[in-house]
């Protein structure tokens, strides 16, 4: 089960929307994954800058979908995202190149609410 979240904007780099999709599985594992319209140079291992809301985190993301997709699995990924306002990631592609986009998170906590009881449900 996943859930689209609301883009509000980033740097001029980037001149499309990006998606930032919030996902579980049966289980309880959850991920987040920004899903680009452009390649990501670079290797399957990305650094990338994780703010939310007042609180940075320094991780690295897989890139997969022929490098068009970032996707965070870890301890706490979805559930860190509870209570706060703003998601804003920022990732290197190439040798100059930044990127940065910035995910809004109003209604944050029904939708994991949501998720977590379709995840957890037996089938």
């Amino acid at each position: 089960m996943e859930f689209p979240l609301r883009y509000l904007g980033g740097n001029r780099a980037i001149d499309y929307h990006p998606t930032l999709v919030v996902r579980c599985e049966a289980g309880g594992g959850w991920s987040e994954t920004i899903k680009l319209r452009a390649f990501i140079a670079g290797s399957a291992a990305v650094p990338v800058s994780v703010q939310i809301d007042a609180r940075i985190h320094k991780q690295t993301w897989s890139l997969t979908d022929r490098n068009s997709t970032l996707v965070y699995i870890g301890q706490g990924s979805g559930n860190r995202l509870a209570g706060a306002r703003k998601f804003k990631v920022s990732w290197r592609s190439g040798y100059f190149g930044g990127n940065e986009a910035i995910f809004g998170l109003d209604g944050i906590d029904a939708v994991l609410a949501f998720l977590k009881a379709a995840c957890t449900e037996p089938r």
